[in-house]
């Protein structure tokens, strides 16, 4: 497989001085919009569908990009081939030139060319633009979305539709067969439909009729209301306590048989509300959303084997020295001082490896961002304690690379929320006591809970409170990912909801009859965009008593001191939540509190399994084709169905001189016996995932090496 390409570095003008382009501005394509794709695809109805374009550049011919970028964007613009593709009746000519009549790769502007040739053509067949969401599209009457990034095309909607409208589009331009969602890769990341998992299910059931009831939280003797009165009869957070502790799957996994025979011995009369409302929901969730429960996860051990790959080959490190951890983190307070001031070895190669396994962490392993986060700021001055936080993460990617993100949706679309989980940890780093903010945004209901997307970023100003750091945490979820996310799922509900939209608000005034309307219509300037019409709700989800306060009483007196900027914050999130009625606020518990494995790297075991089972983190389970499981004693590996395949990397079994102390000085932080996740079949999954066994590794962390080839790290550094 090869490319024809433009030398875009070797472009002169008709003086012979370098050409100068303009700047060409692309559209951005989104991650959170692959996962809103993902979960119109599972709607009852829908389905989804990819397809690539055909040598997408060469699809646009030159003379036509008058027509699409207007007169003059690109000049004429002539080229030189290389000798040996020359004809025959050349080789009299002195270098020969000839007009560029395709778009290739390298052109400064063939970007810029194919995005926009590409979406008049989309527009062409109905299409229109989503606001504010460049990389998407929508057309109504067939209800139908289309993401585009590049060349790639990822179709969700009425399954009726869908081939239909690929029809179209094959017929403007050059595209592959298309393909359903599962089992189907689609920017490294492989989505794999599943069987569900019912307690899993149950659980995040009821964390949704929690946070959703009247009495999730009372504030000054005065519930906040949200849809108007609860289904559910009871929603205190005793309630809620009981109703988890009951569902929560125990250490050891009871069969069949075994729990049917209990159920059969609970009394039918039971006065306690607190089990009666249990049994209901557990029977209604068991009865009413598994025959119709659409549940897939997102895999990406390529990516992950990949990123393990690259820092064995460039540290000269075999894979026996990736000892098996429980966490990718390691707490600063265990790092001696001196490290932090010691230039690290492995700083010539830190934005390779860790660059790598951004891409992951930030598609489908939200376990690795704050890790990955915590060390991409540290590139530009990588010291020992990098080195050691490195060597922990991969570690960690190695032996959990089978680990998968997953999702369930049984809900029709309007009867769906967004859950936004805020938190922040104050003054989480100790060289500048910076907060750092963290954000998981999930589209949930009574039978549905889709990661959208979730948010890793250390503050730019220090915060003088928890409270105030958690008010900037909450700014920038709602500014940058919920906001945007709450007008698409809007829309979403517009046009799959059977009950007819209302009209778009676009925010003109009535005309004024008194004279304060007058006055109170003086330099207003109606939106550009329809106003929300509250049709979809947002639920923001904060531990922090005092933010709720603040944001509801609408007056902050302990933070006169805050900065313009933290000003600014303050009242935008205040304003957001006090004037629109389809957003509320709900105090959720500090355990389950899903944004705080974005805030911090220190964790128990026991903390940390808890929270990757409030983000949907977990082994991976077998698909809807296969159906055995490997014994629990043997490697991972083998127990989800793949092949040990010997490692790539080639090198000596002895580590590199000058990683010794790195591997040394992560020994102590490495438990002999961590206890392993097996991956279970879905009724026996526990929120913990620990099991009493040890799998043993020796098969897999044996490197093998070819004969001749070596590859070592350079001893200078």
């Amino acid at each position: 497989k090869g490319r024809v390409v433009f030398r875009g570095d070797a472009v002169k003008d008709e003086e012979g001085n370098n050409a100068v382009f303009t700047e060409q501005g692309t559209s951005a394509s989104h991650l959170t919009a692959i996962k809103f794709l993902d979960a119109i695809a599972r709607l009852p109805g829908n389905k989804g569908e990819d397809s690539d374009a055909i040598s997408a550049y060469t699809q646009i011919r030159m003379d036509k990009a008058a027509d699409i970028l207007g007169k003059d964007a690109i000049p004429e613009t002539w080229i030189t081939l290389p000798p040996n593709m020359w004809p025959k009746h050349w080789s009299n000519i002195h270098q020969p030139v000839v007009p560029l009549e395709c778009n290739l790769y390298g052109h400064p502007l063939a970007g810029l060319l194919w995005d926009k040739a590409s979406e008049t053509l989309i527009r062409s067949v109905g299409f229109e633009k989503v606001t504010g969401w460049e990389c998407l599209y929508v057309h109504r009457k067939e209800k139908l979305f289309l993401g585009v990034y590049v060349d790639d095309f990822h179709m969700a909607g009425n399954a009726a539709a869908v081939d239909r409208m690929w029809a179209r589009l094959e017929k403007i331009m050059m595209l592959e067969p298309p393909v359903p969602f599962d089992q189907n890769k689609y920017l490294g990341c492989t989505q794999v439909d599943v069987q569900p998992d019912i307690e899993a299910i149950q659980r995040k059931s009821v964390l949704y009729d929690y946070v959703k009831g009247d009495e999730s939280k009372i504030i000054d003797s005065t519930p906040i209301a949200v849809d108007g009165p609860s289904q559910q009869p009871n929603h205190s957070r005793a309630a809620y306590e009981s109703r988890m502790a009951k569902i929560a799957s125990p250490a050891r996994a009871k069969s069949k048989a075994k729990a049917k025979k209990e159920r059969a011995l609970l009394p039918t009369n039971d006065s306690s509300a607190d089990i009666k409302n249990a049994n209901m929901h557990r029977n209604e969730a068991h009865a009413t959303t598994v025959p119709r429960m659409a549940c897939w996860e997102y895999r990406m051990e390529g990516a992950v084997e990949s990123a393990v790959e690259r820092y064995c080959e460039l540290t000269g490190l075999p894979l026996s020295s990736l000892k098996k951890v429980a966490t990718p983190c390691l707490d600063d307070h265990l790092i001696p001082i001196e490290d932090f001031t010691t230039q690290g070895k492995v700083s010539p190669h830190a934005s390779k490896i860790v660059l790598k396994a951004l891409y992951a962490a930030r598609l489908a392993r939200p376990d690795l961002l704050w890790t990955v986060n915590s060390l991409a700021r540290e590139v530009t001055r990588w010291n020992v304690a990098c080195d050691k936080r490195l060597h922990r993460l991969i570690a960690y990617m190695h032996h959990h690379k089978h680990d998968v993100m997953s999702a369930h949706l049984g809900d029709k679309v309007e009867d769906t929320r967004l859950l936004m989980f805020v938190d922040a940890s104050f003054a989480g780093d100790l060289r500048d006591s910076k907060s750092t903010s963290g954000m998981y945004l999930c589209l949930a209901g009574p039978n549905t809970w889709v990661p959208i997307t979730w948010i890793c970023k250390k503050q730019s100003a220090v915060s003088h409170s928890s409270a105030e750091a958690e008010i900037i945490a909450l700014e920038a979820g709602m500014r940058t990912e919920a906001t945007p996310m709450l007008i698409l799922w809007e829309l979403a509900i517009d046009v799959f909801a059977k009950n007819a939209p209302p009209k778009p608000n676009m925010g003109y005034l009535p005309p004024p009859r008194t004279l304060e309307d007058v006055l109170s219509q003086v330099d207003y300037v109606p939106p550009t965009v329809p106003l929300p019409s509250g049709r979809a709700k947002l639920i923001i989800l904060e531990d922090n008593d005092a933010v709720i306060k603040m944001c509801l009483k609408q007056r902050t007196p302990a933070m006169r001191h805050v900065t313009r900027t933290h000003r600014i914050d303050l009242d935008f999130v205040v304003e957001q939540v006090s004037r629109h009625d389809h957003i509320k606020m709900r105090f959720v518990k500090t355990t389950e509190q899903a944004a705080d494995i974005f805030t911090k790297g220190s964790f128990t075991e026991h903390t940390w399994y808890h929270l990757l089972d409030l983000i949907q983190i977990a082994p991976m389970k077998t698909s809807h084709q296969q159906s055995k499981t490997a014994p629990a004693s043997q490697d991972i590996q083998q127990s989800v169905g793949h092949k040990v395949k010997p490692s790539t990397v080639h090198g000596e079994h002895k580590s590199a001189p000058h990683m010794q102390g790195v591997q040394k000085s992560l020994s102590s932080d490495h438990a002999p016996s961590t206890p392993v996740r097996k991956p279970q079949s879905a009724p026996q999954f526990t929120p913990e995932r620990v099991s009493r066994q040890t799998a043993s590794h020796a098969s897999v962390l044996a490197p093998k090496s070819k004969a001749g080839k070596k590859v070592s790290f350079d001893p200078v550094v």
